[in-house]
């Protein structure tokens, strides 16, 4: 899999020095309608590694290492596009010490195109993100621009009915735009999940995700090899 990640994105990551964890993210996803144009979504996931790990004098530790709270405004604009406001809380190893807390507020538009077969999305998302570093003891105030292009693909026919199965892939690209950084492209994640549609409780995922980011300024990458499951349920 990190093969395939270094060919789709040569050269920004190919060159650099990089090494491997391995872990599982676990997520839901619960949207409710408003108005006939307006949801309310909100999104939770857990990442977990599952062993220490040191490089060049830094450790990564085993267990809970990142939990995320996302609570989204949505609005649709036209057919096929969507706006959204949204707050984020993030807690960095929330079980040490010397844990981190973020807090950010977003924007972003979601362009959903219908092919005959499947289905495409261009999301893109600006974040002003609050950071507490309990490490260094102080705050600082960075900004992020994020793309993520995705398809859904039902696996039987052209439209996805409950009892069948589809598959779901994305690719998001992570540019810090202000505040510190170790690279303006900092981060990558690429997924490839298998999913099943229920006819009364939503749909479940289940596949393998690759978090690549940039961890210094030597542009060293932590490749994190994990397997996502989840459960997305529409009200």
């Amino acid at each position: 899999m990190k093969l395939f990640f270094l060919l789709l994105f040569l050269p920004a990551f190919s060159f650099a020095h990089g090494f491997e964890t391995k872990g599982a993210m676990t997520f839901f996803n619960l949207t409710g309608k408003i108005s006939p144009y307006s949801s309310l979504t909100f999104y939770h996931y857990d990442v977990y590694s599952f062993k220490n790990s040191h490089f060049e004098g830094r450790r990564y530790r085993a267990g809970l290492i990142q939990s995320y709270f996302q609570t989204t405004y949505n609005y649709q604009f036209l057919p096929g596009v969507m706006f959204s406001l949204g707050y984020i809380f993030q807690r960095n190893e929330p079980l040490r010490d010397s844990f981190q807390n973020e807090n950010r507020i977003f924007e972003q538009v979601v362009l959903s195109i219908h092919h005959r077969s499947f289905s495409s999305s261009h999301r893109f998302r600006f974040e002003q993100r609050f950071i507490d570093d309990r490490k260094e003891d102080e705050w600082d105030f960075r900004t992020r621009l994020r793309y993520q292009i995705g398809a859904k693909v039902p696996l039987r026919g052209i439209v996805l009915d409950a009892g069948e199965y589809y598959i779901n892939a994305y690719n998001e690209f992570y540019f810090s735009t202000t505040g510190e950084r170790n690279a303006f492209w900092s981060d990558n994640w690429l997924y490839l999940g298998l999913g099943f549609q229920t006819k009364r409780l939503g749909s479940f995922e289940v596949g393998p995700l690759l978090q690549a980011s940039v961890v210094d300024r030597q542009k060293d990458i932590r490749y994190h090899e994990t397997i996502q499951t989840g459960w997305l349920y529409n009200f």
